[in-house]
């Protein structure tokens, strides 16, 4: 092997090096990140809960309303007909 050709080598290893190392630090300052991230998330209450919800209790109301309005028409229905009960 010449000298040379361990030169490269070794610059080469020394890159590599040094890049893992940058890719260790990224790694562990977005692990810290998403560790934020998750924190912020849990402490928060769900925006899409939320309005799911209220978007049920909407639904649950006019079922209701519209339930209610068809059993008093067949009440009146029935109060005209003499003969149903």
């Amino acid at each position: 092997m010449s000298l040379e050709f361990l030169q490269v080598l070794e610059s080469r290893v020394r890159e590599a090096a040094e890049r893992l190392e940058d890719l260790a630090a990224e790694n562990a300052r977005l692990r810290k990140e998403i560790e934020k991230l998750e924190r912020d998330r849990d402490a928060r209450p769900d925006k899409s809960v939320e309005k799911l919800e209220k978007a049920w209790g909407k639904e649950r109301d006019e079922i209701r309303k519209r339930t209610e309005a068809l059993v008093e028409r067949l009440s009146a229905l029935l109060a005209d007909d003499p003969g149903a009960a």
